[in-house]
């Protein structure tokens, strides 16, 4: 969906927690990997899988650009502890270095950790070897050029 810009020519921001999945989901270190903002309808535990969502952060107009500090919480979910640790190392490190790759429909200026890595083992106890590590990383990014 194509949005007119606000006046004083500035676009509507990107949707942050989509262009990061859309980032990560296309990285070829996590291939095969589902990236997304919920666990898949059948998840079981054995999987790995990357979830986001957006926590809070807010918009920053200046008066070249028009910029939004999204702050987002990422789980990386593994069948145990070790597959979990894993997977979070790889997004920490996509995330460190995510002004540098190229994102369709948005620029990423900066990426900061503000908490993480941190082992929650599934609170359901349904898959009791299963769990997450949580990030919580600030994202600023604004529309292209």
């Amino acid at each position: 969906m194509s949005l007119p810009p606000i006046p004083g020519g500035l676009a509507p921001l990107p949707d942050a927690e989509k262009v990061i999945a859309d980032l990560l989901a296309g990285r070829p270190e996590l291939a095969g990997i589902t990236v997304g903002d919920r666990l898949p309808d059948d998840y079981d535990g054995s999987q790995q899988v990357v979830t986001l969502d957006r926590i809070g952060g807010p918009a920053n107009p200046s008066t070249m650009s028009w910029f939004d500090t999204a702050h987002l919480d990422v789980r990386s979910w593994g069948k145990d502890k070790a597959a979990a640790q894993s997977l979070s190392a790889t997004v920490r490190y996509l995330l460190s270095v995510a002004v540098y790759l190229e994102v369709p429909g948005a620029v990423i200026s900066k990426t900061e950790e503000n908490v993480g890595p941190q082992w929650l083992a599934d609170a359901t106890a349904d898959y009791p070897e299963s769990g997450y590590y949580l990030l919580q990383v600030a994202v600023t990014l604004h529309p292209p050029a």
